[in-house]
């Protein structure tokens, strides 16, 4: 049986701390914890550099989660929630079908980043928030910490619309009109 990947770093990790604390009670003092900690983000690093499935940490894009890959969305109905950490996606709203209700959308990028697309003819209301991130907005208002909102022209208050909600954490989300 084949342990994941994420199992055996946390376990490596914890290790490592417990020697570390062992060590140090007998008077050695190595950086083991600080040496892990520093190989993690070389791992992360290379991971994203050059992708693919080696040392069991497969990337993974089921088309609404994003992890570690890139994914293109796109189509009359691509509602819901999406999710992106350590990735990128692009979501293309502009063959999106607007019927009698308001279609929702929410993208949440840690680590990652997302450009989505929407038709500058369609009604359209963004709410957004980022900490330590940056979401760009269509009328080129731009967020970095905090919350913002956009409407499109044609957006009519209790009209059916496309409502995103776009969250970010250490990353950047690029919204753009065709």
């Amino acid at each position: 049986m084949r342990m994941p990947f994420w199992t055996i770093l946390w376990g490596t990790l914890f290790i490592l701390i417990g020697t570390a604390m062992i060590l140090k009670a007998f008077g050695v003092n190595i950086p083991l914890f600080k040496i892990a900690f520093a190989f993690f983000f070389i791992f992360i690093g290379i991971k994203i550099l050059i992708p693919g499935k080696w040392i069991g940490c497969n990337q993974s894009s089921t088309g609404r989660d994003t992890l570690f890959a890139e994914s293109i969305i796109s189509g009359p109905d691509v509602s819901g929630k999406y999710s992106v950490v350590f990735g990128s996606n692009k979501i293309d709203l502009t063959g999106l079908e607007i019927k009698e209700e308001d279609v929702k959308i929410n993208v949440d990028v840690v680590f990652g980043a997302s450009e989505i697309r929407v038709d500058s003819k369609k009604p359209v209301k963004i709410s957004s928030s980022a900490v330590f991130g940056a979401i760009e907005m269509p009328g080129g208002n731009a967020s970095v910490f905090g919350t913002s909102s956009y409407t499109s022209d044609s957006y009519k208050e209790g009209e059916p619309h496309i409502l995103i909600g776009a969250n970010v954490v250490f990353g950047a989300i690029e919204i753009k009109k065709d």
